[in-house]
Formats: C-alpha cells, sequence, structure tokens
C-alpha cells in the first residue's frame, strides 16, 4: 500500500509532499496491527512523570487516558454503545474514587493545566466536559481550534507562529461555541511555567 502526502499550511499552501509505502506485512517490523483502530498517543519527549510526580494521579490520567472520546480528547463513558461526557461520578468509577476523592483530583489536575473543564449549553441542558491535555495525550492527528482555546497558553511554546495564527483565527470564528466554555485551564499553570523553561 503507498500513502502520498501533502503537508499544507492554513492557506492551504504545499510546505512539503511525499509518499510513502506501507506492507501488511514487513519481514522485519511484523504485522501492521490495528493500522485504522482508534489510538491515544503520549510523546516521550515530555513525560507526564516527571511533571505529575504522585503516582496515584498519575495512574488515574492514563485510566482517563483510556476513555478519551475518538478524536477529541474528550473524556467519555459509553451506555448501551453509545458515548457521552463523563461526568464527576462516571470518572471516580472509572478510578474507583468516590465523588469527594475525584473531584479533588480533577481540581490538582486543573491546577496544573493537564485537564480542563468546559461548560456547554444544548438546547435541553447545560453540561460539563472535561479534556486532557494534548501536550501529554492525543487522540487525533490534529489539534482542533476547540482543544486549542482550553490549553491555548499551554500549547504556545509548542505551535509554530503560522499555526499559532490560523488557530486562534479559526477558533474566533467559532466565537458561539468558545462562549460556551467559559472556565479555561489558568494560564499561569506550573505547565506554562515548565513549558517555557524548555523552550529557553
Amino acid at each position: 500500500m503507498i500513502k502520498k502526502q501533502q503537508i499544507l499550511d492554513g492557506k492551504n499552501k504545499v510546505i512539503s509532499e511525499g509518499s510513502r509505502k506501507f506492507k501488511i506485512w514487513d519481514e522485519e517490523k511484523g504485522y501492521l496491527f490495528e493500522a485504522k483502530n482508534q489510538f491515544v498517543k503520549s510523546f516521550p519527549g515530555r513525560k507526564l512523570s516527571e511533571f505529575i510526580t504522585n503516582k496515584s494521579d498519575y495512574a488515574n490520567l492514563h485510566i482517563m487516558a483510556e476513555n478519551i472520546f475518538k478524536d477529541t480528547n474528550m473524556i467519555a463513558v459509553k451506555a448501551k454503545n453509545i458515548a457521552r461526557p463523563a461526568n464527576v461520578e462516571d470518572m471516580g468509577k472509572l478510578a474507583g474514587l468516590c465523588d469527594r476523592r475525584m473531584r479533588q483530583f480533577i481540581d490538582r489536575m486543573m491546577q496544573k493545566g493537564v485537564i480542563a473543564k468546559a461548560t456547554v449549553n444544548t438546547e435541553e441542558r447545560i453540561e460539563t466536559h472535561y479534556y486532557l491535555n494534548p501536550l501529554f495525550f492525543m487522540s487525533s492527528k490534529y489539534l482542533s481550534p476547540h482543544l486549542f482555546m482550553m490549553f491555548r497558553e499551554q500549547l504556545r511554546p509548542y505551535l509554530k507562529e503560522w499555526a499559532w495564527k490560523v488557530l486562534n483565527e479559526a477558533a474566533n470564528l467559532k466565537d458561539v461555541e468558545i462562549k460556551k466554555m467559559p472556565e479555561l485551564p489558568r494560564v499561569d499553570s506550573p505547565l506554562l511555567e515548565k513549558a517555557k523553561e524548555l523552550t529557553k
């Protein structure tokens, strides 16, 4: 199987292009496993264990990452094969924590900028959605404007200038969506300070 690929900037200008050859079976590498399945990736250059030193918190974040919905980075649960945003009680059941302990965990992770909370107004009710920081867990190849806005300051040191501008423009076009997310991670979170140190 040959995959042709073009990388475009925000104005559809080709930055690079090429083709890659994929084999279902490779003599050296082996079998191409679960190629089309959902995934959650992490980045070896940014070790969560160096930032979250409490082993219980570290384990609970990985449990949350196992329950990300498709390519959104939103923590979700399934009921009768239908996914829905996980609430505090749902996440507590996943991690084996009572509501009080789960709220404390969420508060700690929000202060560190690893989890963000978005309040969404639907026609029927107001929902709270929880998202994981894409610097540590990413369930898509693409950083959406929605996810970008929630972790904007933490992501700044990792984005090229043109990408920063394009994402800001795209997020502003979704002004209605942004207004539904009043509670964002603190700009002065320790994660931002660590990101600044790494880019000096």
